[in-house]
């Protein structure tokens, strides 16, 4: 697009309604029918495939609940001398059966009643204490009684229902005492899938195709193939969808079948309010664009042709007067920019430059103020040994590396120096103060080659040592022990100064306090010299306790040290 030959106000009119109505609108149809399709789809089978998955879990552990109750009926001593007491009735033997499994089981509220039944027919019958003793459930028939082993757990395809009409499940096994069964109100198993069942949908459990649970009660016994409740049912398969599901547990003699009749029509009510409200909030969108489009562009193509004029002006003359005139082009306003950015370029550059000039006047300065700090203490050295009447050749010693150590530091007003120049300026100082200190401290050096001809920063390394020896040693009870070492490490070379000092609390992110204004001082100026010429990467840390010594590190990338 020509940006030259168009209008500003028409060409943010024809962008915002070809690229923002229209692609509104092919998002929210898309969404739409995705919403429809895919979506539904989709999350009706992971819905209904979820609720399968919890009661595969809940079942599974339902019955090995139950398999465990009727082990430790099977299993328990007390009762088993209760049924074969020669010397107890019939109506003791089951008085005692029903206080006994009263303290085993008591307040297990899924437990409904327990039979235990003798291969002679002879029955016993627990009834649970929340319920009438005087009117147990009936026994399931025979031939469900006939399909009892031992290995497995069997479960009678019908409910039978107590006084009140409440349906209740039949497990049963048998067992070296005879044939166990547990009643078991059918509502512990429609409890598991009837808090994830939909308003209007429906899901049932069945076993050898008769529904032995749901969540509606009414259905409880009848053929799972009946699409319709004989009476009073309006519509209980209709057009909805289906989903069965084999339900199989080891513990289980039988496979059952869940089925869940979902209902589309609370299944899709949240995704249908969506897409209404989708629907209006695009028709909103587009009243709202064509508002904003007549609102914005009236004002703000005012103040860009306004602009563009003063640009102009200004670009001539900044002293002219600003005009607001009516024609206008988005092309003028490009070409105003380019001449302004070329300026701001050069302004950039220069201000770039004087950053370049204030940068090295500061590392000139910083250096600089160290070396008051070295005449006093080499002065006061020399004024020291001749107090003491020392020996012509001790004075002599030290002015030879006290001339060493100026003309190293000095070094013709060059800031950098090769690594082994800086390592002599440390050596001609350590000699100087074993010369005022000479039973204080020992040094040691352990240098890389490759390290050796690289160049740094000079006075680097001579005031971590200095600090060393003045606050490190003092009152140690010990002879103090000074290691340079510098070592390489990945793409950088680490200099490292370490004492065996009486050490100090280092706080994190900080340079630690000295005890005299001069340590803090030099290891300042050191840490900022770093800082200024290689980085932030370079900055000093420190490594240290209290009586544990000190470890002062800093690292120098090695392609800066070229």
């Amino acid at each position: 697009m020509n940006y030259q030959k168009i209008h500003i106000q028409r060409f943010v009119v024809l962008y915002i309604l070809v690229f923002g109505l229209l692609s509104s609108l092919a998002i929210t149809l898309f969404a739409w029918f995705f919403g429809l399709t895919t979506i539904q789809e989709n999350y009706s089978s992971n819905y209904v495939e979820a609720t399968f998955q919890a009661f595969d879990t809940d079942m599974a552990a339902l019955v090995k609940k139950n398999n465990q109750v009727l082990f430790n009926i099977t299993s328990d001593q007390t009762l088993l001398r209760i049924l074969t007491d020669l010397n107890l009735t019939v109506e003791e033997k089951r008085e005692e059966v029903q206080a006994f499994l009263d303290g085993l089981f008591g307040g297990v509220s899924e437990i409904r009643q327990i039979d235990i039944l003798f291969p002679t027919r002879h029955r016993y019958t627990y009834v649970a204490s929340a319920y009438d003793v005087q009117s147990p459930l009936p026994l399931p028939p025979e031939s469900f009684l006939s399909t009892f082993t031992g290995r497995s757990l069997n479960l009678y395809d019908h409910c039978i229902y107590d006084q009140s009409g409440a349906p209740c499940l039949v497990f049963g096994r048998s067992s070296s005492i005879g044939d166990v069964l547990l009643y078991m109100n059918e509502t512990s198993v429609s409890s598991m899938y009837e808090s994830a069942s939909l308003k209007n949908s429906r899901i049932f459990l069945s076993n050898n195709g008769r529904i032995i649970s749901c969540s509606d009660v009414d259905y409880v016994n009848i053929l799972a193939s009946l699409p319709l409740k004989e009476s009073g049912m309006v519509s209980f398969f209709q057009e909805n969808p289906v989903y069965t599901h084999e339900v199989e547990i080891l513990a289980l003699g039988e496979t059952l079948e869940l089925t869940y009749i979902l209902s589309e029509q609370d299944l899709y009510r949240t995704t249908q309010m969506l897409n209404r409200v989708l629907l209006l909030s695009l028709i909103v969108a587009v009243v709202a664009c064509l508002i904003l489009v007549l609102f914005v562009t009236r004002r703000l193509i005012k103040n860009i042709r306004g602009l563009q004029k003063n640009l102009n002006l200004f670009s001539k003359d900044y002293t002219h007067a600003f005009q607001v005139g009516k024609s206008s082009e988005l092309g003028e306003l490009e070409e105003q920019f380019v001449k302004m950015s070329e300026k701001i370029r050069n302004l950039i550059e220069n201000i770039e430059k004087e950053k370049d000039a204030k940068r090295v006047a500061e590392l000139r300065a910083l250096q600089s103020q160290i070396n008051p700090h070295f005449i006093y203490n080499s002065i006061d050295a020399i004024s020291w040994m001749a107090k003491l009447k020392k020996p012509y050749s001790d004075i002599e010693k030290l002015s030879y590396h006290l001339g060493s150590f100026f003309r190293l530091g000095l070094h013709k007003g060059e800031n950098l120096i090769t690594v082994a120049e800086e390592l002599q300026h440390v050596k001609s100082y350590l000699e100087i103060e074993k010369i005022r200190f000479p039973d204080l401290f020992e040094a040691e050096m352990e240098v890389e080659p490759e390290a050796l001809e690289g160049r740094m920063l000079k006075i680097i390394l001579q005031p971590l040592v200095e600090n060393a020896i003045n606050h490190g040693f003092k009152g140690i009870g010990h002879k103090g022990l000074i290691v340079i070492r510098i070592f390489s490490q990945g793409t950088a070379f680490i200099f490292s100064v370490e004492d065996n000092g009486r050490g100090m609390e280092v706080e994190s992110d900080a340079l630690p306090q000295s005890e005299s204004r001069s340590g803090g001082y030099a290891l300042k100026n050191v840490n900022e010299r770093l800082i200024l010429e290689y980085g932030s990467g370079s900055a000093l840390a420190f490594a240290s306790s209290t009586g544990s010594g000190t470890t002062v590190r800093f690292r120098i990338e090695k392609a800066q040290m070229r």
